[in-house]
């Protein structure tokens, strides 16, 4: 797509600790069909070694092709965080729109000719657009589970502003590529992005602009790459990246709630929130909760191998209707297993999910509990604080998912799993 009047677009590509992927990035930047671009980088003191893999990647490039483009790095002095690594691109750009682009995803090479054309044929200060969900082969649930994240945010972008805004302020919906297209101006006159929440750039912003009414139209077309790994800030669940979201919660979001008259959820909101960051400073290390999780998924797999279902276990102690706690990748598994079985899964049980999700209605850990035959914990490395806190609370049946899925090799064996984690 070329035009004589095609506005200046600068992308800009977001690094913190980046090697690994950014080569992949800043090619797919300066393979664009648009002839009006400039491409930075704006780097927020990497401790690896981003910049030398991106001056290394400089030099096999054709230095006329990149001075065309206007390519170039800007290093901040001293770390920003993301918010405010986004205000200096937003400061030192000079196109009518900038994209934002991470360092490790990508752009189609029609991505910012599709964007121009949908910002400038419907006047919109924002383009939402759809994203492909990608990443290792071995982060295929974690795959799965944002494509429905991010199923649920186009429904939601169909909705009226005010409706976004309300749901807003319960949680952020928008994954970040899917809204990375602004008019430059625009957002530097709204303020930019809140540098209070350095984690947390995009739900601070969009809330803002659903609150003013601004225009949302969805671009039904697939426009950028998302890369999800156990790194990213968001499926890390960092102690920082919480605490940039509760901030954000309690000096934001709650008295939005409570001027809405919602003032239970926004009560349940912060506690569920409080929750999540004595989890994120206090869980052991996150390699011991995967380790344990590989394990299930191995059980799963040998299962599969011998045609058993783990429909079977519910069968044998006519457990006919379950509730599931801990809306996860194992939740996600479980939840299909069933699908097709007289088994029904009657709730979810989830501290930072509610509502309807993977076609289960979930409530939080302090409501009251419906009926049902037996509750499955499905993050069984915390079995035991989980087990002690439900059984002070209701008097169902509580099982560990590691019961369920070694339940067919028990039966066989007489064996039982020996690393402590069952309940």
């Amino acid at each position: 797509m070329k035009m004589m009047n095609d506005p200046l677009v600068s992308i800009a590509i977001i690094t913190y600790n980046s090697s690994g992927t950014i080569c992949e990035t800043l090619d797919s930047a300066i393979s664009q069909d648009y002839d009006n671009y400039e491409a930075v980088v704006f780097d927020d003191c990497s401790l690896d070694d981003t910049i030398e893999v991106i001056n290394a990647w400089r030099k096999k490039q054709p230095a006329s092709r990149l001075e065309k483009i206007g390519f170039r790095i800007f290093q901040n002095k001293k770390n920003l965080g993301v918010a405010g690594n986004c205000n200096a691109a937003l400061n030192n750009t000079k196109g009518k729109y900038i994209q934002l682009l991470a360092g490790d995803d990508l752009l189609f090479p029609y991505s910012v000719s599709e964007r121009v054309r949908f910002a400038e044929e419907n006047c919109l200060p924002v383009v939402f657009s759809k994203v492909e969900v990608f990443g290792d082969e071995d982060a295929w649930l974690t795959i799965r589970r944002t494509e429905k994240y991010a199923a649920y945010g186009y429904e939601m972008l169909k909705t009226d502003t005010h409706s976004q805004y309300l749901k807003l302020l319960g949680g952020n919906y928008i994954v970040g590529p899917a809204a990375s297209f602004v008019n430059r101006r625009f957002l530097i006159k709204l303020g930019g992005y809140d540098e209070r929440f350095p984690l947390l750039e995009d739900w601070p912003f969009f809330l803002k602009y659903m609150k003013n009414g601004y225009p949302v139209k969805l671009c039904d077309k697939v426009l950028e790459r998302y890369r999800v790994s156990g790194h990213s800030l968001s499926h890390a669940a960092s102690p920082a990246y919480v605490q940039s979201c509760y901030d954000f919660f309690v000096l934001v979001c709650r008295e939005g709630l409570i001027h809405n008259g919602m003032q239970e959820l926004a009560e349940q909101q912060e506690k569920q929130l409080e929750k999540l960051l004595r989890d994120a400073r206090n869980n052991p290390p996150r390699r011991d909760k995967y380790q344990i999780d590989y394990h299930q998924l191995l059980q799963w797999v040998m299962l599969k191998q011998r045609n058993i279902s783990p429909a079977d276990f519910f069968d044998r102690n006519h457990l006919k209707k379950i509730a599931v706690y801990g809306m996860g990748d194992l939740a996600y598994l479980l939840i299909n297993e069933l699908k097709d079985t007289d088994v029904s899964i009657v709730y979810g049980i989830d501290g930072n999910i509610h509502g309807d999700f993977w076609g289960v209605h979930v409530i939080s850990p302090e409501a009251d509990f419906p009926d049902a035959d037996a509750i499955i914990v499905t993050p069984v490395f915390a079995f035991d604080s989980i087990c002690s806190r439900l059984r002070n609370k209701c008097e169902i049946p509580i099982i560990s998912l590691e019961d369920v899925l070694y339940f067919q090799m028990k039966q066989e064996n007489g064996s039982r799993p020996t690393d402590g984690t069952h309940g």
